[in-house]
């Protein structure tokens, strides 16, 4: 589709160490979906993103964590 644009990503990070104590195991889980619209008036850009965090320690579960971020932005330019 003209003047549209779709973003994704998947990332993954892990961390294991054997020589600590607690011992560290950290997986790390993201992904990102966004999609913007260049406006065909004025040079302005209608642009909506979501992102999705997930942290887990494996030896500590009270560490754990996941997040969610929706952002969203309107830029006009005349």
């Amino acid at each position: 589709i003209k003047n549209v644009n779709l973003l994704g990503n998947f990332g993954m990070e892990d961390w294991d160490c054997a020589w600590t104590w607690p011992l560290i195991e950290y997986h790390t889980k993201g992904y990102r979906a966004g999609m913007s619209w260049d406006l065909p008036w004025g040079g302005g850009k209608l642009e909506v993103r979501y992102k999705h965090l997930a942290f887990e320690d494996i030896h500590v579960p009270a560490n754990s964590y996941q997040g969610d971020q929706l952002f969203s932005q309107l830029q006009l330019a005349f």
